[in-house]
C-alpha cells in the first residue's frame, strides 16, 4: 500500500512538472530564426489553430525574396529573383487575404491575417513554397527556417539549377536548328519520403558574356509527384527570343512545393 502511495506521488509530482513548464514554454514569445539570424518584428509572431504566422515581408526577404500588396484584390504576391515573371495561377479559393507564391496561390489550412495593419502569414507553408526547411522547438517557442543550398548539374550548353534535394535531372537536351533552340529534360523525384504538389521551372538564355537575354517560366500547379515518379520540362526558344544574340548557354531552375 505504501508503495502504491508512493508511486502515486510521483506521478502527481511529474505532472505538475511537466503542466508548469508547458505554463512557462506558453508565455514565451515566439522568437524567429532565419539562416542563423534572429529575426524581429515590429508584430510578433503568432500562433493561430496551431500554426504560427508571422509578418510575411520580413521573412520573404529575409529569404530573397520581395514582397508586393494589391489591396484591390486583398492579395500578397511574394516572389524570388529567378521568378519575377511568374505568370499568375490563380486556384480560385478566396480567403480574405490571398497568397501567392512565385505565382501559385497557396492554400493554407490557416489563412493569412490582418493583424495590427501587417500581413501575417503561416510560415511553413510559405518559407516550404520557397524551398526553405522550417523547424520548431516547442519547449523554446522557437521557429527556425534554413534556406536550402541549390545544386548545379551541367549539361553540355544546359545548367541545371535544382533548388531541393530530393529532386534530380535524369536527362537534359538542347536541340538547335537556324530558327529555334529546344531546352527539355526530365526531373526524377529522388527522395525516399517527399512528395511534390507543384514544379516551377525557369528557363533562361544567356549570351557567351553571361548576360541574361529571355526567360520563359512553366508552373505546374497539380502535380503530384511521388518518390520515384518523374516529369519533364521543355521550352521553345524562337530567333526572336534569342534575339540573334551569340550562344552561351541556358539555365534551367526549379523551385519545388510539398
Amino acid at each position: 500500500m505504501k508503495k502504491k502511495y508512493l508511486s502515486l506521488i510521483a506521478v502527481l509530482i511529474i505532472g505538475l512538472i511537466l503542466s508548469t513548464a508547458a505554463a512557462a514554454s506558453a508565455d514565451l514569445p515566439i522568437r524567429l530564426m532565419v539562416n542563423g539570424k534572429e529575426v524581429a518584428a515590429d508584430v510578433p509572431p503568432q500562433n493561430i489553430n496551431g500554426r504560427v504566422l508571422v509578418p510575411v515581408r520580413f521573412v520573404a526577404e529575409a529569404l530573397g525574396a520581395t514582397v508586393e500588396w494589391n489591396g484591390a484584390s486583398s492579395s500578397v504576391f511574394i516572389k524570388t529573383p529567378d521568378a519575377q515573371n511568374a505568370p499568375v495561377v490563380d486556384s480560385g479559393a478566396s480567403p480574405a487575404v490571398r497568397l501567392f507564391v512565385n505565382g501559385r496561390q497557396i492554400a493554407a489550412d490557416v489563412p493569412p491575417q490582418n493583424i495590427g495593419g501587417r500581413i501575417l502569414v503561416p510560415i511553413r507553408f510559405v518559407a516550404e513554397a520557397l524551398g526553405a526547411e522550417v523547424n520548431w522547438d516547442g519547449p523554446n517557442n522557437l521557429v527556425t527556417i534554413t534556406s536550402r543550398k541549390p545544386k548545379t548539374y551541367t549539361f553540355d550548353k544546359v545548367r541545371v539549377v535544382i533548388k531541393d534535394e530530393g529532386l534530380r535531372p535524369q536527362t537534359v537536351h538542347l536541340d538547335n536548328d537556324t530558327s529555334n533552340s529546344k531546352v527539355s529534360g526530365e526531373i526524377k523525384n529522388d527522395s525516399r519520403d517527399k512528395t511534390y504538389r507543384f514544379i516551377n521551372t525557369t528557363i533562361t538564355f544567356y549570351d557567351q558574356d553571361g548576360r541574361a537575354v529571355s526567360t520563359k517560366s512553366y508552373y505546374t500547379d497539380s502535380v503530384v509527384l511521388a518518390p520515384g515518379q518523374s516529369t519533364t520540362f521543355s521550352a521553345n526558344f524562337s530567333s526572336l527570343d534569342l534575339k540573334g544574340a551569340s550562344m552561351g548557354y541556358f539555365e534551367v531552375v526549379v523551385t519545388t512545393g510539398l
